[in-house]
């Protein structure tokens, strides 16, 4: 099972094998480091690389930089120790909680945009399973209500 970190308002560390995934890194970069031809796409005109083997999508300015990571269930992803990505959303946000962490809950989860991170559960179904984590840098402010 692949092991991934959030690593503050810097990125994604993927683990052995990709290493950190940067905001700001470009793009020809981060497909080497991934390895494999991603899935491309176009959303609201943002050029977007699917990784199907990392369950990644990768978000990218207009310049070809990194600019947010969309992790899909598959892989482990923690947070000071904090597994995010698979257990119930009432436990992801009791634990979260008991680290002094403070979100804000929206109707597709809870985001924490002073950490750069978002979890995507059910809050009105707390007992559901998360099913995604967003990564995002500085200045990003998320709202999940717009989901």
């Amino acid at each position: 099972m692949k092991r991934y970190s959030i690593r503050g308002r810097d990125g994604l560390d993927t683990g052995p094998g990709a290493g950190l995934l940067a905001f700001g890194q470009e793009r020809a970069e981060v497909t080497r480091a991934l390895g494999g031809d991603p899935a491309v796409f176009r959303v609201e005109g943002r050029l977007r690389d699917y990784f199907n083997q990392w369950s990644l999508n990768l978000f990218y300015d207009e310049a070809e930089r990194l600019g947010f990571v969309s992790v899909e269930l598959g892989p482990e992803v923690r947070y000071r120790g904090v597994q995010l990505l698979g257990p119930p959303y009432e436990d992801v946000y009791r634990e979260l909680t008991a680290l002094g962490l403070r979100g804000v809950e929206g109707e597709a989860g809870i985001v924490f945009n002073d950490l750069g991170f978002a979890i995507l559960g059910a809050p009105e179904d707390p007992g559901v399973h998360t099913w995604g984590v967003e990564v995002f840098p500085p200045g990003t402010d998320l709202d999940l209500d717009d989901y």
